[in-house]
């Protein structure tokens, strides 16, 4: 925390009467309709009555007893402030530079219209569900009481701030990856913000992370705002004259140590003392009841090769993803495993975690890769981790089934859970890990380049299709 919050807390009152004034901006990339649906990809919110709300109340009252930190509520309070210049000045240390419409005008102008579009990914969902907000169901009071009358009527799942903060550190993470580690973080705990705030449950900000993710791969396939991009990318660097260089690495695109780790920003994984591991062991036992079900797809989800999810892909791309139909996908989607393979190695070995199939003495759905797994790390899911990634990946390629894809790279992580080899925490920590190397990779002048091939070659194959 720097001297800037303090120095800035007056917005609080200046800005809330417009608190809420950009959500109806018509400052736009995409509309509303253009966004998937997270109603269609993401589970509904935990219900009061379910083992899976323990965490959401656990955590509500862990984000109590954090108010006892002056500092941390400082920050909580600043993150409640819903105006772009204040939202910029908060990721202003991390970032490395305040983002100002008089020094740095295309950024800015691209931030506006970015984080008024990519808003628009949670509406749907908060208006579906309208979800009750903690201080409301437990009649208590927030630690920003001028918010609290309007967040009455607007659902708390999935959470609004969370969405904005993280798709801001997404793009601020690709326009300056030299950062990446401190926008990151500074990201994350900008949703956390908002359970120590009792404006969300974690259950809100967890949700809110997946759609933020989905909401920047989908903006990403619109043309005004990757040229927007690039303009922006290259006033930045004339400003800042930050040199950013990009290792290759011999199979993939970059090394390990290019790319942000959820072991630096996130809490680690629960152990057995820690009573978040309940949210753990209730996921297990409700995965254990849905094997009848989705048994069989979990077996076939198993196989986390590029070639083997494109294959479990195609039907929700709408097209058969091979080497004779769509080559250089498969191939961008190959190259990007390597990268997603070596971080995740990387990640399981800073620690090892047990699989609950080992933890609960009991066999898994897959009897034949029991023996093997038992000597690797459970935390992260390395399967969910290229789920996601090519979830993310082609919902860019082809925006129109971006709700069938983000779907099946949602199920396809909880297909560990069902599976028996990995607890809930192992695959939402992938999610996020996904995310963040995602945006990494849009750094990446090859990685962009490939990716443009892969999208004009789906264009042409989609025209040829077309005409037969």
């Amino acid at each position: 925390m720097n001297n800037k919050f303090e120095n800035l807390l007056i917005l609080f009152l200046l800005s809330a009467s417009i608190a809420f004034a950009q959500k109806k901006s018509t400052n736009l990339y995409l509309s509303l309709d253009q966004f998937p649906n997270a109603v269609n990809y993401l589970p509904a919110p935990p219900d009061t009555a379910s083992l899976s709300f323990v965490d959401d109340f656990n955590q509500y009252l862990w984000g109590k007893t954090q108010r006892n930190n002056p500092k941390r509520v400082e920050q909580a309070r600043f993150g409640a402030v819903w105006d772009l210049d204040s939202t910029l000045v908060y990721f202003s240390s991390a970032f490395g530079m305040t983002i100002t419409k008089e020094r740095t005008p295309k950024l800015y102008h691209l931030v506006e219209k970015y984080l008024n579009s990519t808003y628009q990914a949670v509406t749907k969902a908060k208006k579906y569900y309208f979800r009750r907000r903690p201080y409301a169901q437990f009649n208590e009071h927030t630690i920003y009481p001028m918010d609290e009358e309007d967040l009455l009527h607007d659902g708390s799942y999935p959470s609004g701030h969370t969405n904005r903060g993280w798709c801001l550190a997404l793009l601020l993470s690709e326009i300056n990856p030299t950062r990446q580690d401190t926008i990151i973080s500074c990201g994350y705990q900008y949703g956390i913000n908002r359970v120590i705030a009792g404006f969300h449950w974690q259950s809100d900000v967890d949700a809110a992370f997946t759609v933020a993710a989905a909401a920047y791969a989908r903006i990403h396939a619109d043309t005004q705002f990757c040229k927007d991009l690039e303009s922006a990318k290259k006033e930045y660097i004339k400003i800042s004259k930050t040199q950013i260089n990009n290792i290759p690495s011999s199979n993939g695109f970059l090394p390990v140590d290019q790319y942000a780790s959820v072991r630096k920003f996130m809490p680690a994984p629960p152990d057995t003392m820690n009573i978040r591991i309940f949210k753990d062991y209730y996921g297990y036992w409700q995965g254990k009841g849905l094997r009848t079900e989705r048994g069989s797809q979990a077996i076939t989800d198993a196989a986390a090769w590029a070639k083997d999810i494109a294959t479990n892909y195609s039907k929700a791309f709408g097209s058969t993803i091979n080497k004779q139909t769509l080559p250089k996908l498969l191939t961008l989607m190959e190259k990007v495993s390597n990268d997603l393979y070596a971080v995740g190695k990387f990640l399981k070995n800073q620690s090892f975690r047990k699989r609950p199939y080992v933890r609960f003495g009991e066999g898994t759905i897959i009897p034949s890769e029991e023996a093997s797994h038992i000597k690797s790390s459970s935390y992260p899911s390395y399967h969910t981790l290229a789920g996601w990634m090519d979830a993310l990946l082609l919902t860019e390629i082809n925006p129109t089934r971006s709700e069938e894809i983000l779907k099946r790279g949602f199920d396809y992580g909880q297909s560990r859970v069902i599976a028996g080899y990995h607890w809930q925490s192992d695959v939402d920590a992938a999610r996020i890990q996904a995310s963040v190397m995602f945006a990494r990779l849009h750094a990446v002048p090859e990685f962009v380049k490939e990716l443009d091939a892969a999208k004009n070659e789906y264009s042409k194959f989609l025209a040829t299709s077309n005409s037969k």
